[in-house]
């Protein structure tokens, strides 16, 4: 289960049966209405944002650690 991105009503998230989703905010868990699967919030939420900061490293050119910021 995968955070697809931001939306007015929440979150977008796509699970991995296939089924899509908008949860309005990440609980200690979220459930696939679906499958029924679940993950873990947190899990989810990190997941997505390294996911933005690799898209944001690669787009810059290499790693961000270690550059200044404006």
């Amino acid at each position: 289960m995968r955070i697809d991105g931001k939306i007015s009503a929440g979150y977008a998230i796509v699970c991995n049966c296939g089924a899509a989703f908008a949860a309005e905010r990440l609980g200690v868990a979220v459930e696939c209405p679906s499958c029924g699967r679940t993950a873990l919030g947190a899990d989810i939420a990190v997941d997505y944002y390294l996911r933005g900061t690799q898209r944001r490293a690669s787009a810059a050119g290499g790693p961000m650690l270690g550059r200044a910021s404006s």
